[in-house]
Parts: structure tokens; C-alpha cells; sequence
């Protein structure tokens, strides 16, 4: 959880579920607040620094205040994606920078998740979405995503796939396999949902509906956390690298202009991207950069040299209060998830 770290400045626990339809980090606060302001406060007597308890919710935060150890805060950091990232949560309540090349760790801020917190027996999980009954419960490490559907009373249809995580940063697993140590939730959705064909597209094909599709708006790139965090993330130029050529004319002077830097900026694009999903979410013309950042990480997977001079590049200023972040609600209309109740709605 904290390795070999022997001080921090700041201690946060992470209570807050960013994604849509998750509820597992909301209902260990409610279950087992006491456990987790208790691990919490051990943390602290072993690393020193300051403690919070980041929460969604001011009712949440005033009640569990109540009952906190000496030198544990609890706080009330709202409702948004993506707050469950490590830098989002050291900036937004530690108001510390995380540069490129380092961990939030690093920086003096040690974000632990909720589960970690409140260590117990089973792992806590959220099972919605296309099932019969969803929940949130502790269930058995190493239980099947067919067992967990089957406890939820069953998918409602027979063709069906499992996210293990949330809709944003999810992955699609196995029926016949247990989830990753580090999913919270399994999701689970009709075979032919948006979200499940995203998932599938091959690279091939983003790549052709970029090139004839781009628009060169950027919006992809004013939504990215990391870049407005200050970091050099450009989505759009993973976009650019692909669409045009080098050198290519002006269109308003017949000057040629030289646009391989863009490849420069997508490879950094590439090496600092988070995965959190929303520059896939604002492209007005449906395309993926994430998607194809994908693309370039496999890259720089065979060239250490390369994204170690990726993270190595400077760090502009943060934007003022730090990136722009989507409400849960909004999050699960834009991804046509409002027909399926949350499990937090169902207690």
C-alpha cells in the first residue's frame, strides 16, 4: 500500500467513486466509515503528515467528521470525474503539482484507496448494469465474473460482455475468469452497447475515420486532466500526427509548414496519457484519440530512451483550479448509461 515510504506530507484516503454506475468506494463510507478513518489515523502515526478523507458528499463528510480520530480530516471534494486519479485528488486537495516523471508519492502525497483503508475479509465490489438485481458487497477474491452476474440475478439478455472497472477506464475480461486484484466494480452490458464497440474498434480503423473525419477543433485536448495539470499531453496531436502531411502548404499564405512536431508531441501525449477516456467523450466527430495514443504507447514500449525524454519534458502552470472534471450524472447520460440504475440507488 505504502511500500517503504517512512514520512509523507499529506495522507489521502480515496473514498470517492469518479466513475459512472460505481458505488463501492460510497459504500464503504457508509458500511465501514469507522474502519476507514481508523486506517487511516494509523497511517498518519507511521508517516506523519497531514490526513484527509476525500468524500463525495457534504452530508457524508459532516457525518464521519464527527467521529474522527485526532489529526483526520474529513472532507467533501465533490462529485466529478476523474477524482479518482492520484494527481487529481494531491491537487485538488493538497494542492500539489505532480510533475510527469513522478508519482503523487513522489511529490509528498500518498493516496491510498478506500479498500486498502478498510482491509477486510472478501473483496468490496459493485456488480450492475445489464443485471437483474445490482449491488455492492464484499464477495470472494477469486470469484468468476460468471458467478458475480449469476449473484446479481443473471444478465438481462444473453449477449452480454463485463467491464472490470467503470465505463470509462474498464476493461473488457473473461466470463470464465476472476476480476483484476484492483477492479472495483464489474459492469455489464448488451454486447452491442457504445461503449462495448469503442472497446472493439481496431486501430486500423480509427485511424481512417481520423483521417477523413479530424476537424482540428482541440477539444479533445481542453478536456484532457493531465493537460490542463500542466503536463505536455496533447490528444490533438496524436490527431495532427496522422491527418497531416510534412510539410504541408499553408492554407492562408502557400508558405510550407513543417508539422513534425506533432509526432514529438504525440509520442509525449502518448507516454503521460492517464486513460481516463474524455477526450473520446468531447470529440464532436466520435473519433478516439485515446485510441490511438494507444497506439504510440506500443511504440514506446520498445524505445526506453524515448519516453524517458517524454517525461522528462517541462511542465507548464497548472490551469487555475486545476483540470476540468464531468459530473457523474453527465458522464452516464453522454455514455447512453441512464437506463441502468446504479447500485448506490439501490442501497
Amino acid at each position: 500500500m505504502t511500500g517503504s515510504l517512512t514520512r509523507a506530507a499529506w495522507i489521502i484516503g480515496a473514498a470517492v467513486d469518479a466513475e459512472p454506475l460505481v458505488a463501492t468506494r460510497g459504500w464503504l463510507v457508509d458500511q465501514e466509515g469507522p474502519r476507514l478513518l481508523a486506517g487511516l489515523a494509523a497511517l498518519r502515526t507511521r508517516l506523519g503528515g497531514r490526513a484527509v478523507l476525500a468524500v463525495a458528499g457534504a452530508a457524508r463528510a459532516k457525518l464521519l467528521a464527527a467521529s474522527a480520530p485526532e489529526g483526520v480530516e474529513v472532507r467533501d471534494v465533490g462529485d466529478g470525474f476523474p477524482l479518482d486519479d492520484p494527481a487529481e485528488l494531491a491537487w485538488d486537495v493538497a494542492g500539489v503539482a505532480v510533475r510527469p516523471e513522478q508519482s503523487a508519492a513522489d511529490a509528498g502525497v500518498v493516496v491510498v484507496r478506500a479498500a486498502e483503508l478498510a482491509a477486510g475479509p472478501g473483496r468490496p465490489l459493485t456488480v450492475t448494469g445489464a443485471v437483474a438485481r445490482p449491488y455492492v458487497a464484499r464477495v470472494k477474491p477469486d470469484a468468476t465474473v460468471e458467478a458475480l452476474v449469476d449473484h446479481a440475478g443473471g444478465a438481462l439478455g444473453e449477449a452480454w460482455v463485463a467491464l472490470a472497472g467503470g465505463p470509462m477506464r474498464g476493461a473488457l475480461v473473461d466470463r470464465d475468469l476472476p476480476l483484476p486484484p484492483e477492479a472495483e466494480a464489474l459492469i455489464v452490458l448488451p454486447a452491442d452497447h457504445e461503449v462495448v464497440r469503442a472497446r472493439k474498434l481496431p486501430v486500423g480503423d480509427q485511424v481512417r475515420r481520423a483521417l477523413g473525419a479530424c476537424e482540428g477543433c482541440g477539444l479533445c485536448t481542453a478536456a484532457c486532466p493531465p493537460a490542463q495539470r500542466g503536463w505536455p499531453v496533447s490528444p490533438l496531436a496524436a490527431l495532427r500526427a496522422l491527418t497531416l502531411p510534412s510539410p504541408s502548404p499553408s492554407p492562408s499564405t502557400g508558405a510550407r509548414i513543417d508539422h513534425s512536431g506533432h509526432e514529438a508531441r504525440a509520442v509525449e501525449s502518448a507516454a503521460l496519457c492517464t486513460h481516463c477516456g474524455l477526450c473520446d467523450l468531447v470529440c464532436p466527430a466520435g473519433l478516439s484519440p485515446a485510441g490511438l495514443l494507444d497506439g504510440y504507447r506500443a511504440a514506446l514500449a520498445g524505445d526506453a530512451a524515448l519516453a524517458a525524454r517524454a517525461l522528462a519534458t517541462p511542465m507548464a502552470a497548472p490551469t487555475e483550479g486545476g483540470s476540468r472534471r464531468l459530473s457523474r450524472g453527465l458522464l452516464t447520460l453522454r455514455l447512453g448509461l441512464s437506463g441502468y440504475a446504479s447500485a448506490a440507488a439501490l442501497g
